[in-house]
C-alpha cells in the first residue's frame, strides 16, 4: 500500500496541471487579437497584446507542377517552303521530318518532329528552346532531297528544292487467289524487283518503288523455294512499263503464275522412240534477253523432262542425227501441262557442186548451212598462232548435227548435204578463197534437191587494231559481217587482229559480239578489195567494266 502512494501523487499532479491549462485557454480564447469576454471584471485582468503568428510556406521541390507552372515554356519557330522544279503541283502528301539536335544529346537520339507540307508547299513547326540546330529531311513518294538540310532555330525562310522522281505502287497476287492475305500456313515471301532495287512485298502483297523518270521500267515478282537466287522460282510475274513522267505515281497489279517443267517424247515417223535427241530451249517474248537453260537429251525411251521455266513464250527445238528437226513455240504456263510430242522425219538432201572463181571444181571444199550452227572464225584462235584463214567453229549445242552437214566435196567438187530444217542458207569455203554467197533454200522433210552450184570468191585480207578511249588495246573478240550475210568471229590479241578469205565488198566490224555485255562498244564500216590489204582502227566508246 505504501508503494502506491508515490504513484497516486504523480497522477494527482498531472490532473492539476491539466485543469490549469484548460483555464488558461479559456482566458486567451482562440488565440486571435480579440480578448475573450467573461463574467469577471475586465479591470481586474492585465492587458495582453496579441501578435499574428507568421505564415510558414511549405517548401516546393524543383520540377513539381507548382514550380513548372511558374516557368513559361519558350519554343522557337522553323518555317519555309518546298519548291518543285517547273512549278509542278505536289503529287502526294510530303512530310518534312526535323531532327532536333541539343547540346549533350547524340544525334542518333535527337528528337524527331514531323510537319506536313501544305498544298502551296509551305511548312512550319516549333522546336524547344536550347536547340542547337535542326536537320531537315523530306518523306515523299516522288520528291527526293539529295542531302539533309541543316538550319538554325528561328529560321522562317527555309527553302527545300528536291529532285522530282516517279513512283510505282503495286500489289502482288499469288497463283490461285485474287490477292494475298493471311494464311494458316507459312508462305514463302514474294520478292519484287524494279531495276537494281529489290524488296519483299508485305503480307498484304503491296510494294512501293521510287523510280527515275524517262526510263522504261521492268517490274518482276517471284517466290523462291529456298534462299533468293539459289533455287528455281516456283511462281513469277513480269511487267514492262513505259517511262513515267516527273511526279507520276503508277499503280499496278502483278499476278504470279507457276513455273512449269515441260515433259515430252520424241519419236520417228514409225512411232519408235528416238534416243539421244537434243532438246534446245530458246527464250522468246519478254524472256528473249535471258539465257535459256542447258540443253537436254532424250532417254532410251525417247522421253525428256525439262527444269521449270517461268511464264512466257518459249521455243523448243528438237534435233537428232539423220533426222529432220522439229520445233514448237509454247506460252507458259497455260500450254505446258500436257505431254509434248515431237515426230522427227527423214532429213532433206541437197546435192550440187562447188566451183573456184575460175570455174574449176574445188576438191575438198566444205559446204555448210550457216543457219544450223557452224560458223566461221578468222585470224589466229590461239596465242602465238600465225594462221589467219577462216576456220569452222561448231557450237557445243549443235553436236547432234550429222557429219554430212559439213563433209568435204569430192575431187569433182560434188557434195551432198543433209539439211534438217525448213529454211537453210548454204555456203561453201575452200582453199584460200572467200566463202560463196549464201544461198537460201526452202525445204521439206525427205525432199531431195539437185543442181545447186556454189561459187567461191577471191579472198580479201583485213588487218587492224581495237583501242579504248584512252588508246589502250582491247581484249576479247568481235564480229565481222559482210553485206551478203557471211559472219566471222575475229579474235583480238593485244588489241590487234588479222584475217584473210573475207568476201569482197562492203563489210562491218562490231564490238562486242552479240550477247556480250560490257562498258565498251563501237562499230566501223569499210570496203574490202581482193587486190589490196585493208587496214583499220576501231576506237571504242564507254568505260571498261574491269
Amino acid at each position: 500500500m505504501r508503494a502506491l502512494v508515490p504513484l497516486f501523487a504523480v497522477l494527482g499532479l498531472a490532473a492539476w496541471l491539466v485543469l490549469r491549462l484548460g483555464a488558461g485557454r479559456e482566458g486567451l480564447g482562440d488565440g486571435s487579437a480579440t480578448p475573450a469576454v467573461g463574467d469577471a471584471d475586465p479591470a481586474s485582468r492585465p492587458q495582453v497584446a496579441l501578435l499574428s503568428a507568421p505564415v510558414v510556406e511549405e517548401a516546393t521541390p524543383d520540377g513539381s507542377p507548382a514550380r513548372r507552372a511558374a516557368v513559361v515554356a519558350r519554343n522557337e519557330p522553323v518555317a519555309g517552303r518546298v519548291e518543285v522544279a517547273g512549278g509542278r503541283p505536289l503529287a502526294d502528301q510530303p512530310v518534312v521530318v526535323a531532327h532536333v539536335h541539343r547540346t549533350g544529346v547524340a544525334r542518333l537520339h535527337s528528337r524527331r518532329i514531323e510537319a506536313p507540307v501544305a498544298r502551296d508547299g509551305s511548312f512550319a513547326f516549333e522546336v524547344p528552346a536550347g536547340t542547337r540546330s535542326v536537320s531537315l529531311e523530306l518523306e515523299s513518294l516522288v520528291l527526293v532531297l539529295a542531302n539533309e538540310v541543316e538550319v538554325l532555330p528561328g529560321r522562317r525562310d527555309v527553302v527545300l528544292r528536291p529532285e522530282v522522281h516517279a513512283a510505282v505502287r503495286g500489289w502482288a497476287h499469288r497463283p490461285g487467289r485474287l490477292a494475298l492475305g493471311p494464311s494458316t500456313c507459312e508462305e514463302e515471301p514474294i520478292h519484287v524487283s524494279c531495276g537494281e532495287s529489290r524488296l519483299d512485298a508485305d503480307p498484304g502483297g503491296s510494294f512501293l518503288f521510287t523510280v527515275a523518270v524517262g526510263t522504261p521500267l521492268v517490274i518482276e515478282a517471284e517466290t523462291t523455294v529456298g534462299e533468293p537466287d539459289s533455287e528455281p522460282s516456283r511462281a513469277s510475274a513480269r511487267l514492262a512499263l513505259p517511262a513515267l513522267q516527273p511526279g507520276e505515281i503508277r499503280e499496278v497489279d502483278l499476278f504470279l503464275e507457276p513455273w512449269i517443267g515441260l515433259r515430252g517424247v520424241v519419236l520417228d515417223t514409225a512411232g519408235s522412240p528416238v534416243a539421244g535427241a537434243a532438246v534446245i530451249v530458246v527464250p522468246k517474248g519478254e524472256q528473249r534477253l535471258r539465257e535459256g537453260p542447258d540443253d537436254f537429251r532424250t532417254g532410251s525411251d525417247g522421253r525428256f523432262v525439262l527444269t521449270p521455266l517461268p511464264p512466257d513464250a518459249w521455243e523448243l527445238r528438237v534435233r537428232a542425227a539423220g533426222r529432220f528437226s522439229a520445233s514448237k513455240t509454247l506460252v507458259l504456263p497455260r500450254e505446258g501441262y500436257e505431254e509434248l510430242r515431237f515426230v522427227l522425219a527423214a532429213p532433206a538432201l541437197v546435192r550440187g557442186r562447188v566451183l573456184r572463181p575460175d570455174g574449176g571444181p574445188c576438191a575438198g571444199a566444205r559446204v555448210l548451212d550457216v543457219n544450223s550452227g557452224p560458223c566461221f572464225a578468222g585470224g589466229p584462235t590461239n596465242e602465238g598462232s600465225r594462221a589467219s584463214g577462216l576456220q569452222l567453229i561448231v557450237d557445243e549445242r549443235w553436236e547432234s548435227t550429222p557429219e554430212s552437214s559439213f563433209l568435204p566435196a569430192d575431187a569433182d567438187g560434188r557434195f551432198a548435204i543433209e539439211v534438217d530444217a525448213t529454211r537453210a542458207k548454204l555456203t561453201a569455203t575452200g582453199m584460200s578463197f572467200a566463202p560463196s554467197t549464201p544461198l537460201g533454200l526452202e525445204l521439206r522433210p525427205g525432199q531431195v534437191m539437185d543442181g545447186i552450184v556454189l561459187w567461191l570468191r577471191p579472198g580479201c585480207r583485213l588487218r587492224g587494231r581495237v583501242l579504248d578511249e584512252d588508246g589502250r588495246p582491247v581484249l576479247g573478240s568481235m564480229r565481222f559481217a559482210s553485206a551478203d550475210g557471211i559472219e566471222v568471229l575475229l579474235f583480238l590479241h593485244e588489241g590487234e587482229f588479222e584475217s584473210s578469205q573475207l568476201p569482197p565488198g562492203r563489210g562491218r566490224i562490231e564490238y562486242p559480239t552479240e550477247g556480250t555485255r560490257g562498258g565498251l562498244e563501237g562499230s566501223l564500216e569499210f570496203e574490202l578489195d581482193p587486190e589490196r590489204e585493208t587496214v583499220v582502227e576501231l576506237r571504242l566508246r564507254g568505260k571498261r567494266p574491269w
